[in-house]
């Protein structure tokens, strides 16, 4: 029986899925976590150069050098990490759409004669089309929206940490406020 809830609803189509397509989703959202970490950390390999550029003075390069290289790295594993995740996202969520309309439309044709009489056949295939386009959809606000923000907030709250503790307590105050 297909669960008449959102969430317990969402439950039943993860059950449904396969292997291949759970291990690809969450590859999709280590990646995720991976290319957003590494973005935040962009902006800290930045003003560490500008740090090593400001005291150098004529071991500017030997200096910078490690520093550049950190930067390099950082955008590297930020765009692989996108891109990577985007050519999963290529290959799982169709077959999620897809998935989650199969799901639908088999529990639509087991409902009673007297329930498709009274319903209009359009009504009922727009909704089942509706229904799969909300899955990727909130699996889309999630991914690109909630995990990153979850992570930029993680990340910099480190990085403050790492400078000192007051810093760090600013992170969770304004997450409060």
């Amino acid at each position: 029986r297909t669960p008449d809830r959102p969430l317990p609803f969402i439950r039943y189509v993860l059950e449904h899925c396969s292997t291949r397509m759970k291990w690809q989703a969450l590859l999709g959202y280590l990646l995720e976590i991976s290319a957003t970490a590494a973005d935040t950390m962009v902006t800290w390999s930045l003003v560490r150069i500008v740090g090593v550029v400001a005291s150098a003075g004529d071991q500017l390069w030997p200096k910078a050098g490690r520093e550049l290289l950190i930067l390099a790295g950082l955008w590297s594993l930020r765009d692989v990490s996108y891109r990577c995740r985007e050519w999963l996202e290529r290959r799982y969520v169709p077959e999620l759409l897809n998935l989650t309309r199969r799901l639908l439309f088999a529990r639509l044709i087991q409902q009673s004669q007297s329930f498709l009489h009274a319903n209009f056949a359009g009504v009922l295939a727009n909704h089942v089309r509706r229904a799969g386009d909300i899955i990727a959809s909130l699996r889309e606000k999630v991914q690109h929206n909630i995990i990153p923000l979850i992570v930029r907030f993680t990340t910099s709250g480190i990085l403050l940490w790492s400078i000192t503790w007051k810093f760090a307590i600013f992170i969770p105050a304004f997450l409060v406020a």
